[in-house]
């Protein structure tokens, strides 16, 4: 008996995953038909969607965005829910076998480890060890690096920043570029960044198979995109 509610429970909570993916689909869609999912809270990726918007736009496709937390943007993608996940990582479709990777990379991020106190200068993974880290839920590559580290989760980085004012962490994992946001809008003469970074990583879009078609047109859009902006810096 218990077995048999433990498997209904199991049954209904899925169905309710399911179901809230299709009504948040439904009612974040900002414009367009073609559904692109991204992870909510995330200011470092909206390179990602500026480049994906023009890449889009050549082939005559207005794509709209949709926001999720962490996974669900994944698994909204692999299901078919969306058409598409914003970016990601390398390889991610070893566990979302329906994506399929666009190429080239859209953007490359820099993770470093971030402090407010006097603590050891951070070179390497391996410096870390005996130390609590906090970083952001949805960074698979951050996750993937630390598996053997006990990393608290928060859903997005003033959050994070939080665990380490609050003492509960005494680093934060978090890409570069989100910390350089975040010190643009607020003041922070405490923050200590170690360099050079842990590791680099880059993102690239995926789509579902359905749309194995547009792959080519897109790759080549975002090539196109991406030498326009090196000439411009």
């Amino acid at each position: 008996m218990l077995q048999l509610t433990s498997f209904l429970f199991s049954c209904a909570r899925s169905f309710s995953i399911v179901l809230l993916t299709a009504t948040v689909v439904v009612n974040s869609a900002r414009a367009g038909d073609f559904l692109i999912s991204r992870h909510e809270n995330v200011a470092s990726i909206q390179v990602c969607e500026d480049i994906l918007h023009q890449a889009y736009q050549a082939l005559g496709i207005t794509p709209a965005i949709v926001e999720f937390p962490g996974r669900r943007a994944l698994f909204a993608a692999n299901t078919g829910t969306t058409d598409a996940e914003l970016c990601r990582i390398d390889n991610i479709s070893r566990q979302y076998p329906n994506l399929i990777k666009v190429g080239p990379a859209l953007v490359e991020f820099s993770i470093i480890a971030l402090s407010i106190a006097p603590l050891p200068k951070i070179k390497t993974k391996a410096d870390l060890t005996g130390y609590s880290l906090g970083s952001q839920r949805g960074m698979k590559a951050a996750e993937n690096y630390f598996q053997e580290h006990n990393v608290l989760y928060e859903n997005n980085i003033e959050q994070v920043i939080k665990l380490l004012d609050n003492g509960l962490v005494d680093y934060a994992i978090l890409p570069l570029a989100a910390v350089r946001k975040f010190q643009q809008t607020r003041v922070r003469d405490d923050f200590v960044i170690h360099l050079p970074p842990l590791f680099h990583h880059k993102l690239y879009h995926y789509v579902h198979k359905r749309h194995r078609h547009l792959v080519p047109a897109l790759a080549l859009e975002i090539s196109r995109i991406k030498h326009k902006q090196r000439q411009q810096d």
